[in-house]
């Protein structure tokens, strides 16, 4: 009976992005959610009858949904590109598995692409953070302060969970962030 229920799972491509031993793991919890657009924004708390205004809390411009959090709305696309840039990576997609999926194609070696979902998980938790923190204290932290955030908790996290395997140019690669 257990192998029979077992079986009847869809098999999905995006856990090895998300389940990264070095992303934090109340980050990796908001970007699981994220990924299933299962994260409580306002577009859905509408259509559950919860919320009356349906607008992104940051911009107020359209219906905050997650794509549009994450990948239109100005702060988190400003927020975004400045972490990939920091990480010497070029922002080119505008989904969050697109964008996954493209780190995986393009970073140089398993411990850069590694170092690269730790950042987008960093990026997408604090970004839900900024959201949160814009509906319940009125205000939205500087672009610049969310950027540093996450730089630190990147390098932070990384520095504690670093492996001796690790080559010696991604060692160079990694200090000089």
């Amino acid at each position: 009976m257990y192998l029979s229920n077992l079986a009847q799972g869809e098999k999905v491509q995006w856990h090895r992005y998300i389940w990264n031993r070095l992303s934090i793991p109340k980050h990796r919890f908001i970007l699981w959610l994220a990924t299933l657009d299962k994260l409580k924004t306002r577009s859905r708390l509408h259509r559950m009858g919860i919320a009356a205004d349906c607008s992104c809390p940051i911009c107020g411009i359209k219906p905050e949904t997650v794509a549009h959090l994450f990948f239109e709305c100005t702060y988190s696309v400003e927020c975004g590109t400045a972490v990939l840039k920091w990480l010497a990576f070029s922002h080119c997609k505008s989904g969050l598995i697109a964008l996954l999926r493209w780190v995986q194609r393009t970073a140089s070696s398993d411990f850069r692409r590694r170092v690269a979902y730790t950042a987008i998980s960093a990026t997408v938790y604090h970004v839900w953070k900024a959201r949160n923190t814009c509906i319940w204290q009125l205000q939205v932290p500087s672009i610049q302060k969310l950027v540093k955030d996450i730089q630190g908790d990147v390098k932070y996290r990384v520095q504690h969970l670093i492996s001796k395997k690790v080559s010696s140019s991604d060692l160079l690669w990694f200090h000089t962030l």
